[in-house]
């Protein structure tokens, strides 16, 4: 009898002190959704069956949501429209009591492989100087926006459209990389 075996090893260097340090407000969101929930250490993602447009399959990996709703990241109330773009961008600002430096953020959507394909990043300094805009184009759920930025005290994320058309945005972290 042959027995295999199979070993992974993950590594990654994350400012831990920045999630702890963030504030965030968004402009629109899910009345279920507790922003503080992005700030967990391992967001377990539950795959819902939503009214979004060929989401929910029929083959059992998905459940119907329940009437309370925890651990849930950030769900945007705005779907998506037939083209997968917002009507208005989603925006998501975080706010920092000191300064941090990272080498880009991690965002991590839903495993069920639908996330922002279009989204704008802006680091600005504690005294509101715009240190860094970049757009970043996510070809996958997790998705990393390698962007060097020193002593930022804001970010704003902008989210322009989603990878599929009728979705809301679903984050469930954001991981600041150093």
């Amino acid at each position: 009898m042959e027995l295999r075996t199979q070993a992974s090893i993950k590594f990654g260097l994350v400012d831990v002190t920045a999630k702890e340090d963030s504030q965030l407000a968004v402009n629109d969101k899910q009345e279920f959704v507790n922003l503080q929930d992005l700030k967990e250490e391992e967001l377990e993602e539950i795959k819902y069956g939503t009214c979004e447009r060929n989401q929910f399959a029929l083959d059992g990996s998905f459940e119907l949501m329940p009437e309370e709703l925890n651990g849930m990241g950030w769900w945007s109330n705005e779907m998506s429209n037939d083209f997968g773009n917002f009507t208005t961008p989603l925006t998501m600002e975080i706010n920092f009591t000191k300064s941090h430096s990272s080498l880009g953020l991690t965002l991590v959507f839903s495993k069920a492989k639908d996330f922002c394909n279009h989204l704008n990043l802006k680091f600005y300094d504690l005294q509101g100087n715009l240190l860094s805009d970049k757009d970043f184009y996510p070809n996958s759920f997790y998705y990393v926006c390698n962007n060097t930025v020193e002593n930022y005290g804001k970010i704003i994320i902008t989210f322009y459209s989603t990878n599929k058309p009728c979705r809301y945005i679903k984050l469930y972290r954001i991981l600041y990389r150093s």
